[in-house]
């Protein structure tokens, strides 16, 4: 493992322990799914690349997902690492940096 989390296999870099996996779940054809697409973007956009793994989960490719994520309504992101969650288009950018905040001082923490 590098200095920066990155784990090496066979003198290869394979990963980053220190990423956040977060997804976002929306509906398709969703005014409020698209707004928190383009908001979430642009906040993570602030960030190291490699600071967030983003997952997009169109909720009608996979329906059983929901159920398993406990996913009421869309759009909502998640941490399912760190049992965080955020429901609706992400307008309050405030709370949307708390969230991501939020994250990364868990991992920084190790949690």
């Amino acid at each position: 493992m590098t200095a920066d989390g990155e784990i090496i296999d066979d003198g290869e870099v394979v990963g980053n322990t220190w990423q956040i996996r977060i997804t976002l779940f929306v509906a398709p054809n969703s005014a409020a799914s698209t707004l928190a697409i383009e908001r979430l973007q642009r906040a993570l956009a602030r960030y190291e690349p490699s600071a967030f793994d983003l997952e997009i989960v169109d909720v009608s490719d996979d329906p059983q997902r929901l159920l398993r994520e406990s996913i009421l309504v869309t759009p909502t992101l998640i941490s399912a690492e760190f049992g965080q969650r955020v429901v609706g288009d992400l307008r309050n950018a405030t709370r949307l940096e708390y969230f991501l905040q939020t994250l990364i001082r868990l991992r920084s923490e190790g949690q």
